[in-house]
C-alpha cells in the first residue's frame, strides 16, 4: 500500500462521514491533523487522544485501511517523508523558473497532441458508446483526472462510476461485467493497486482503456486500448505539475470526440 492510499482512506472517512460514521471520521481527522505524531504513538496513546479504546483503533485500521495498527503507522510515516521531500530543496531538486515550467507544459501538450491520433480516439468512443457501464480508476492526482472524466461522460448520457478511495475502487470490482468498460488513468501505469485492479478487470472480461504515458500497454490485444500521453514530467517535484495537464488534455480530447460523434448522429 502506498502513502497515498492511507491518505486517501483517511480523507474518505471525513468526506463520506454519512457512510462511515462520526467515530471513524473523528479518528481519521485526528490522524490527519497530527500525522507527524502518529508514527510515534502507541495504540493506547492514539486511543486516549481520540477518546476511544485500543480495540476500536485496531478495528478502525482494519476496516478503513485494511491493515494492522503497526502497518498503519508505517504508511503514515511514509506519507510524512513524502511531504518532507516535496518542500525540501536539494542539489538534485531545486526551485524552477515559472516561464520554464510553462515551456515544459507546452512541450507536453504538443507531444500528447501528436500521440492521440484520431484512430485511437474514435476507437475509444466506439467502446464508450458500446459499454453497458463505464468504471474509471486512478490513484492520487490521476484519480482527480479520472473523476473529471466520469463527470464529463455523464453529461453525454454515459453511465459512469469513479471512486474517491482505494477501498471503494477495490469493492467496485464485484460489480464488473464483461460488457462493461474499465478506464485506467495512470501516468506511469506502474501504481501497484491500479495494476491489480486492471488485472482483475481483465479476468472479468471487461474491455480496458489506459490513459497513460506507459507505452507497454500499447498493442495488448483486441480488448485493450492505450490513449497515450507525453512522458514529460518535472523531476524536481513529486506533485504532478506537468503530468496532470497531459492526462487532463487526453480526457478532454476523449470527451470532445464522444460529444462530436453524438452530435453528428442527431
Amino acid at each position: 500500500m502506498s502513502m497515498y492510499e492511507v491518505y486517501s482512506n483517511l480523507r474518505s472517512c471525513i468526506e463520506d462521514v454519512e457512510k462511515g460514521g462520526s467515530l471513524d471520521a473523528h479518528i481519521a481527522l485526528y490522524a490527519l491533523s497530527h500525522h507527524d505524531e502518529v508514527p510515534e504513538l502507541s495504540i493506547e496513546e492514539l486511543a486516549r487522544a481520540c477518546n476511544t479504546s485500543p480495540a476500536t483503533i485496531s478495528r478502525f485500521c482494519r476496516r478503513v485501511n485494511g491493515s494492522s495498527f503497526r502497518s498503519f503507522k508505517e504508511q503514515v510515516d511514509d506519507f510524512n517523508a513524502w511531504l518532507q521531500r516535496e518542500t525540501t530543496e536539494t542539489r538534485a531538486h531545486k526551485q524552477i523558473d515559472i516561464p520554464w515550467y510553462f515551456d515544459i507544459v507546452e512541450t507536453s501538450l504538443l507531444e500528447t497532441k501528436r500521440l492521440l491520433t484520431e484512430d485511437r480516439l474514435e476507437r475509444a468512443v466506439d467502446w464508450l458508446l458500446d459499454a453497458q457501464n463505464v468504471y474509471i480508476y486512478g490513484s492520487s492526482f490521476s484519480n482527480l483526472v479520472a473523476r473529471s472524466l466520469c463527470e464529463k461522460l455523464s453529461r453525454v448520457n454515459r453511465l459512469c462510476f469513479s471512486f474517491g478511495s482505494v477501498k471503494g475502487q477495490e469493492t467496485s470490482l464485484c460489480l464488473l461485467q464483461p460488457d462493461d468498460l474499465t478506464v485506467f488513468v495512470s501516468f506511469s501505469g506502474k501504481t501497484s493497486h491500479i495494476f491489480n485492479l486492471y488485472v482483475e478487470a481483465k479476468r472479468r472480461g471487461c474491455r480496458v482503456i489506459w490513459i497513460s504515458s506507459n507505452m507497454a500497454f500499447d498493442n495488448n490485444g483486441a480488448r485493450e486500448l492505450l490513449l497515450p500521453v507525453s512522458a514529460e514530467s518535472l523531476s524536481e517535484y513529486s506533485t504532478a505539475l506537468v503530468e496532470g495537464m497531459s492526462l487532463q488534455s487526453a480526457v478532454n480530447a476523449l470527451y470532445i470526440s464522444c460529444a462530436n460523434r453524438l452530435r453528428a448522429q442527431r
